[in-house]
C-alpha cells in the first residue's frame, strides 16, 4: 500500500484490505466503503438503527454510516464479527482432480451459482460427471445496501449501477478465485448457471428494480435463455455462456424454480425456502400454487441484535440446561462465540418459551422484563451475546409472515396436507424442526413430514450445468406457477396477526 495525498481531497486508508481511497468532506463513511468495494454489514441500509455497521477509528468503535468524513482517517474492519464479500477468506474444498493434472484437462467445467440475498455460494463442476471439483461461500457484498430484498429494491428502484457494479465484480472475483485455485485454464469454463431470486436476477443484469417494489409488481424484464459472459460482466477473462434461471414472479424467483429442479416426483408436497423473501411453492394435483411472504432478514442474521450469518462462531444450536440455569450451545467451527445465525435464532426463542422467560404473546416474563437476557459470554474478547425484547418482536414478525403463508398456500389446496414438506437453503438445512414446532413456525399437523435439502437452488443451477436440457425444465415450471399475492388475500392479515403470537 502506497502512501499518497489526494490534492483535494480527504484521505481515508483500510489497512486489512491495503487501500488508500479518496472522499470528499462531509461525505459518510459508509459511502466512501461502498464505494471503493470495501464490504460492510449495513442491514438497514445506512438509517443509522441495526448498528451493524461498526468499524473501529483509533480507539473508537463507530457506525460507518453515522460518521461523517471531515478530515484524513485510518478506519480497521476487524472488529466486524462479519464482512460480506471477503472472497479472500473463502476456501476451496474438494478439488478430486489436483492430484491427475491429465484428468483436468480432458474435462469440461462448469460453475453452478446460488445468488442468494444473504449468501453467494458456488461451485465449479466436471460437465460430464457432474461432480464437484471445488466449492466457494461468502456473504453477499450487496449487504452493505440492506439486509434485505426490499432494501435492495429501494436502493435501486430507479438506477442499478452501484447494486450491479457490486455483485458483478463480486461474482468475477468468485469464478477467478474457483478457477485459479483449482489450476484451470480460463477455456476450461464452458458455462456459468447462476440461480437467483428476482430482484438479484435484475441487480445482477443491470436493470432498475422499480417493477419490482410498486403495483402491481409485474417484472419489467424477461430472463434470456443465455447471455455472453462479457455482456454481462464486462470482462474478457472467460469466454463462455452464462445462463440465469428464468422467474415466476417478482417475488418468486429463478433460485425456488431451481430447487424444483431437483425434487423427487411427488404428487403432493410443500417446498419452503426460509429466506428473506419466505417464497414457497405447494404443488398438489398438477398445479404449482406459490407465494411468498416478506419475512424480513430475521432468520438469516439481519434485524436481530446479535446476529450474523453462518460463519465460524455463529451459536447454531442452543438450549437451556436446567441443571446449571444457563445456556448451552454449539458454534460453527467450534469457534468463540460471536453471535446467532439463523438457527441458533430459532432455538434460542424456542427455549425461552419452554423456560417460560417469555409469554405466548412474546413479552419478557418478570424479572426480566425489557433486560437482555444474556446467553453466552466470549471468554477471549469479554464480550456478551444478549437476546433483547426487540429480537424476540423481529422474530415474530418473521414466523408471523411464514405461518401465514404457509396456512394460504393449504387453504388454497382445499386443506388437504402435503405428502412432504420439504424446507431448502442454509436456514432450513440447519434448524431444529422441533423448535421450528415449538414456536409455531411450522403447524403441529405438518410433524413427520418435514424433510431438510439443503441448498437445492444450488443444486438446480448444477444440474442444468451437467444437462443443458433441464433449463427447458425451468421454463415450464416458471411457465405453470401460479402465484397468489398475499397482500391482496382477504385471510392474509389475520392469519398473520394470530400467528405472530406463540
Amino acid at each position: 500500500m502506497s502512501n499518497c495525498r489526494y490534492e483535494g481531497f480527504i484521505t481515508v486508508t483500510f489497512p486489512e484490505y491495503e487501500k488508500q481511497v479518496r472522499a470528499f468532506a462531509g461525505e459518510s463513511l459508509l459511502d466512501v466503503m461502498r464505494r471503493n468495494g470495501i464490504s460492510i454489514s449495513a442491514d438497514c441500509n445506512g438509517i443509522g438503527k441495526c448498528g451493524k455497521c461498526l468499524v473501529q477509528i483509533g480507539e473508537k468503535k463507530v457506525k460507518a454510516c453515522d460518521t461523517l468524513v471531515e478530515n484524513d482517517l485510518t478506519v480497521y474492519c476487524s472488529n466486524l464479527a462479519e464482512k460480506p464479500g471477503a472472497v479472500n477468506s473463502a476456501k476451496l474444498v474438494n478439488f478430486a482432480g489436483a492430484a491427475n493434472p491429465a484428468s483436468m484437462e480432458d474435462a469440461s467445467y462448469a460453475i453452478a451459482v446460488d445468488l442468494g440475498t444473504t449468501t453467494i455460494a458456488a461451485s465449479l463442476l466436471d460437465r460430464n460427471t457432474g461432480a464437484l471439483r471445488a466449492s466457494f461461500s461468502a456473504l453477499n457484498a450487496q449487504r452493505s445496501y440492506g439486509a434485505d430484498v426490499i432494501s435492495r429494491i429501494d436502493a435501486s428502484f430507479e438506477d442499478a449501477t452501484l447494486l450491479c457494479e457490486c455483485i458483478r465484480a463480486q461474482l468475477c472475483e468468485v469464478f477467478h478465485k474457483l478457477s485459479d485455485g483449482a489450476g484451470l485454464s480460463p477455456e476450461k469454463v464452458e458455462q456459468i448457471v447462476i440461480a437467483g431470486n428476482t430482484a438479484m436476477s435484475f441487480l445482477l443484469l443491470g436493470h432498475p428494480c422499480r417493477s419490482l417494489g410498486s403495483a402491481p409488481f409485474h417484472p419489467e424484464f424477461r430472463i434470456q435463455e443465455s447471455y455472453a459472459y462479457a455482456e454481462i460482466f464486462n470482462d474478457k477473462t472467460l469466454d463462455c455462456p452464462v445462463r440465469i434461471l428464468p422467474y415466476i414472479s417478482a417475488f418468486v424467483g429463478g433460485d425456488i424454480v431451481s430447487g424444483l429442479l431437483t425434487l423427487p416426483e411427488t404428487e403432493h408436497f410443500l417446498l419452503i425456502d426460509l429466506g428473506t423473501n419466505g417464497e414457497m411453492i405447494l404443488k398438489s394435483e398438477g398445479k404449482l400454487l406459490s407465494t411468498s411472504t416478506a419475512a424480513g432478514p430475521a432468520f438469516e442474521g439481519g434485524s436481530i441484535s446479535c446476529g450474523m450469518g453462518g460463519l465460524p462462531g455463529a451459536i447454531f444450536a442452543l438450549r437451556y440446561d436446567e441443571s446449571r440455569k444457563t445456556f448451552a450451545y454449539e458454534t460453527i467451527d467450534g469457534a468463540s462465540p460471536i453471535g446467532l445465525c439463523g438457527s441458533g435464532i430459532l432455538d434460542t426463542v424456542s427455549a425461552l418459551l419452554s423456560t417460560n422467560m417469555i409469554d405466548r404473546t412474546g413479552a419478557f416474563a418478570e424479572p426480566a422484563e425489557d433486560s437482555p437476557i444474556l446467553l453466552a459470554r466470549n471468554k477471549e474478547s469479554g464480550s456478551e451475546i444478549l437476546f433483547t425484547q426487540k429480537d424476540v418482536r423481529e422474530f415474530q414478525l418473521s414466523k408471523g409472515a411464514i405461518r401465514a403463508g404457509i396456512e394460504v398456500l393449504l387453504a388454497e389446496s382445499g386443506g388437504r396436507l402435503p405428502d412432504v414438506v420439504f424446507l431448502a437453503g442454509g436456514f432450513g438445512q440447519a434448524l431444529n424442526p422441533e423448535s421450528a414446532f415449538v414456536t409455531g413456525l411450522l403447524p403441529e399437523s405438518l410433524r413427520g413430514r418435514v424433510h431438510s435439502i439443503g441448498n437445492s437452488s444450488l443444486a438446480g443451477a448444477a444440474s442444468v450445468c451437467k444437462n443443458p436440457e433441464h433449463y427447458a425444465d425451468a421454463k415450464q415450471i416458471a411457465a405453470r406457477g401460479t402465484e397468489i399475492i398475499l397482500a391482496e388475500h382477504p385471510r392474509f392479515y389475520d392469519l398473520f396477526i394470530r400467528h405472530m403470537e406463540f
